[in-house]
């Protein structure tokens, strides 16, 4: 049974709803200017042809290290927010579960690798298998942050994100100024980059953890029923969102790869209002029990994400080729209309994230999983077919279709999981928005997990 004294780590009122969406924006925003700043300085640094190797050599681990945890991040914030078990048994039995994960995931990575990168040059190749070392910190690491994003230690949750991208931007600015910047020396960067954040994520876990860790099966069979059915969410969504980059990888020139993480990283912009909500919107909603609070705070966060997401984006869509040309140099600018595309396909991304946390959050995964897995037959039919008729345009064309359909899915089973409509759910009421703000004690569900902490 675990215990009913107050947690002090977690901000018992709404109005943290509001801090901690403004420390999450604030971090978002932080991650995606260094994003920017980096992406410019590689471009500039290494040319459309290198630049499309460092993408080739880090894509691997990047687009595997969410999935690798099997929804565990997921399922630790839900059940640490609920206080569903003692701590010490949460984390212990997500991370004995974790550690299997990495061990098979590295493996099975290791042939990823040489499928994708196998075409590059042995250097490059070389230096994906050198950044596959960091797989198994980074999936650790990532629950990890879960744990402490659970216990609403949200300023501590950004400074783990900001970290990472800080670390790794410094590093590759003093290379540049060195003249050391080169694919292998970018690799080193980003690996110590994920080394040292592990490191600070251990040190903040054991400030809040009070007791040895153990590992009990029904625990760990709770906490991969829940992150099986947020993992089927993760999964579909990482490859909507990612499978475009190993599918370019395979079937186009280095060049062409390069050009498109250039429009990528562009469009990331507009991803600044949705990337924040989604650390906020699960643990604060798993927290609460009375659904017009519910409703309201999901109302709230799902129509700021997408009114905000949409005025960013406008001058970004507006002023596109001339950021191109200006930021990342002329040769780039050519990537301008497959830019504008991801920049719109970006706004529909940050509202999807949005609604998935907000079911999460909820204790409703599979619904989410359900909606995403059905858009992925559209993904792989668009790159197929697209992809060797128009190019890159094909990739972007094919992201915003598939984005759309999940929209339209997912944003039916939020609606009807909170008992509104889908109307309301994007446009939120005063008395919605009121919800970011209001101080009110928000009621926390107590109890053995697999009973009332069991998500459904």
């Amino acid at each position: 049974m675990a215990s009913t004294d107050p947690d002090p780590t977690a901000d018992t009122g709404q109005a943290g709803v509001g801090r901690a969406f403004g420390w999450s924006v604030i971090s978002s925003g932080g991650i995606l200017f260094l994003g920017i700043a980096t992406g410019v300085l590689l471009a500039r640094e290494l040319g459309p042809d290198l630049r499309g190797a460092l993408a080739a050599a880090l894509l691997v681990p990047s687009l595997v290290a969410p999935l690798g945890v099997i929804g565990l991040v997921e399922a630790i914030s839900f059940f640490v927010a609920r206080r569903s078990a003692p701590d010490g048994e949460l984390l212990g039995s997500a991370l004995a579960l974790t550690i299997a994960s990495s061990v098979v995931v590295t493996g099975a990575s290791a042939g990823l690798v040489a499928l994708v990168v196998g075409g590059q040059s042995p250097g490059t190749l070389t230096s994906a298998y050198l950044f596959l070392v960091s797989l198994p910190f980074t999936m650790v690491t990532l629950v990890l942050a879960g744990y402490v994003n659970g216990h609403h230690r949200f300023a501590w949750t950004q400074t783990l994100r900001v970290s990472v991208v800080l670390i790794a931007a410094g590093g590759l600015f003093i290379a540049a100024v060195f003249g050391h910047l080169d694919v292998r020396t970018a690799v080193l960067v980003y690996l110590a980059a994920n080394l040292f954040t592990g490191a600070l994520a251990i040190m903040m876990v054991k400030s809040l953890l009070n007791e040895p860790l153990t590992v009990k099966r029904a625990t760990a069979r709770e906490l991969l029923a829940f992150g099986g059915r947020s993992f089927a969410s993760t999964i579909a969504w990482r490859l909507n969102e990612r499978i475009d980059q190993p599918f370019i990888a395979i079937f186009l020139a280095p060049a062409q790869l390069g050009l498109y993480v250039t429009a990528v990283t562009l469009a990331s912009l507009a991803l600044l209002i949705g990337s924040s909500i989604i650390f906020v919107a699960l643990p604060v909603m798993s927290g609460l029990e009375d659904p017009d609070e519910r409703r309201r705070l999901a109302s709230a966060l799902i129509g700021v994400t997408l009114i905000a997401s949409v005025v960013l984006t406008l001058p970004l869509f507006v002023g596109t080729g001339f950021l191109l040309d200006l930021f990342f140099g002329h040769a780039f600018a050519v990537v301008a209309p497959v830019a504008r595309i991801l920049l719109v396909a970006s706004v529909v991304i940050s509202v999807n994230r949005a609604i998935e946390s907000v079911l999460i959050g909820i204790g409703r995964p599979a619904d989410a999983a359900k909606a995403e897995l059905l858009t992925l037959p559209v993904t792989a039919v668009g790159l197929l077919v697209l992809l060797p008729l128009i190019g890159l345009p094909g990739a972007g064309w094919t992201s915003l279709a598939a984005y759309l359909t999940a929209f339209v899915l997912i944003s039916r089973r939020a609606a009807k999981a909170l008992g509104t409509t889908q109307r309301r759910l994007l446009m939120p009421g005063r008395e919605d928005l009121e919800a970011l703000v209001l101080r009110r004690r928000r009621s926390r569900r107590r109890g053995p997990l697999g009973a009332d902490g069991a998500a459904r």
